[in-house]
């Protein structure tokens, strides 16, 4: 084979790769303690994992995977916040170079370039498309560019703040997103802030897993088909206020919040 014919090759398998890419978007909400619950194979089919509020400040790592952290901020005081984590298969690998801004990181692959993102909900969209712009900026825009994260902007309202950040981000980007499909539910209520765009020759989608598949992630807890019984309280003792008062303390907790995983898929 000259190297004209190995050139077509390498090529030929770098379309297929990129246009085969499956990545997951989950805000885990506390990575290790997140993985430590769910089954040793939950990642298994992905090629790429991006996790917002790891509330990591140290460089976890996954044994299948190559991982690129953007530290959370600790505080004086209570846990840390935000956090991003990036799990790269090696068949995408290599790196070829990565950086990083208060809420975006960002990391160029051999075939493919993704920024990242955590946006606490009190940043502005002028906060949050500026830092995004400037992370654009930096792209080599012949590569295919993916932007998503969570960026705690309500993509099922028209508000000021989401409306100005779809404006600005989808000028040369694809919005992969469906505004009627949640990616945040819990017993209050549910929205769509996760957002996912592209750019690129090839095509994308977005689905919630759990909307195919299962029903929508507890908080730290990958779902499974069995449930096992709820033991029934005592309460013959108790008089009436205070059942009533246990029985709605129970139910706060069952409704704990639910942070639906997502994946993407180009094709």
């Amino acid at each position: 084979m000259n190297k004209t014919q190995e050139r077509y090759a390498d090529n030929k398998r770098a379309r297929k790769t990129e246009e085969n890419i499956k990545i997951m978007l989950w805000n885990i909400e506390g990575l290790k303690n997140a993985m430590s619950t769910v089954p040793t194979d939950f990642l298994q089919g992905y090629d790429i994992a991006i996790l917002t509020e790891t509330f990591l400040t140290d460089n976890w790592q996954h044994p299948d995977y190559y991982c690129t952290h953007l530290q959370a901020k600790q505080g004086e005081r209570g846990r840390p916040a935000g956090g991003i984590a990036v799990l790269i298969k090696p068949e995408l690998t290599p790196i070829v170079s990565t950086n990083h801004l208060e809420h975006t990181l960002m990391i160029e692959t051999k075939h493919i370039t993704i920024i990242s993102a955590y946006f606490q909900p009190n940043k502005s969209a002028i906060d949050i498309v500026d830092e995004i712009g400037q992370m654009i900026a930096q792209c080599r825009q012949y590569k295919p560019i993916i932007i998503t994260g969570d960026l705690n902007s309500r993509l099922d309202t028209q508000n000021y703040k989401a409306k100005l950040i779809m404006e600005t981000l989808q000028e040369g980007f694809l919005l992969l997103n469906n505004p009627n499909i949640p990616t945040y539910i819990s017993h209050n209520g549910k929205s769509t802030i996760y957002l996912a765009f592209i750019k690129a020759t090839i095509k994308g989608y977005m689905t919630p897993i759990w909307a195919a598949h299962h029903t929508p992630l507890r908080k730290h807890t990958y779902p499974t088909g069995n449930k096992h019984p709820r033991r029934v309280a005592d309460t013959t003792k108790k008089d009436r206020s205070s059942t009533l008062k246990e029985n709605r303390h129970k139910e706060s907790g069952r409704k704990c919040r639910k942070d639906s995983t997502n994946r993407i898929i180009n094709r």
